[in-house]
């Protein structure tokens, strides 16, 4: 068996980072302030951010369906201040001072590709869906197939000249 090649390595090191990065998970800076379960097993869930005593709060509401992974379906920056979710029946009620969103169950599979977004209490567009880690992961899996591509292109080049060598 041929030892593996630096370039061949590195692009598995590139794409082990880049699966990682891409990976879901909580932000380390929210705190879980309510759940609940919609009679179809949908569960949901409000957390509130804190970074500390220079950022505002923020707010995330989440729904996980069985088996799925958790996705963010109401996002909401400084105002309004969310206090708790309801589940009744399928759908999903959100609750905050002097604020009330309904959440139909049929809303709720659209919400997860493009949430609800509140800037400092103005309705937004979604922000964009990738984090600054998601495009790292991005960046280095491109390096990965750069040094992929490069990798093999060398080792069919050295055979090559193997066999001219052998022919001559």
């Amino acid at each position: 068996m041929k030892p593996h090649t630096p370039s061949l390595t590195a692009a598995l090191v590139l794409l082990g980072l880049s699966a990682w990065l891409w990976m879901p998970t909580r932000n380390s800076d929210e705190k879980l302030v309510a759940s609940c379960s919609t009679a179809e097993g949908t569960v949901a869930r409000l957390y509130r951010g804190e970074a500390g005593a220079t950022v505002p709060f923020w707010y995330s509401v989440t729904v996980q369906r069985a088996y799925r992974l958790e996705k963010q379906v109401l996002y909401a920056y400084r105002t309004p201040p969310l206090e708790r979710i309801e589940c009744r029946g399928p759908d999903l009620w959100v609750q905050g001072q002097d604020f009330t969103e309904h959440l139909p169950a049929a809303k709720l599979e659209k919400l997860q590709s493009s949430p609800l977004t509140y800037w400092n209490g103005e309705r937004r567009e979604p922000l964009s869906r990738l984090s600054l880690a998601q495009y790292a992961g991005l960046a280095l899996l491109m390096a990965a197939l750069v040094l992929l591509v490069y990798s093999t292109q060398k080792r069919a080049i050295s055979r090559l000249s193997v066999r001219n060598q052998k022919n001559e």
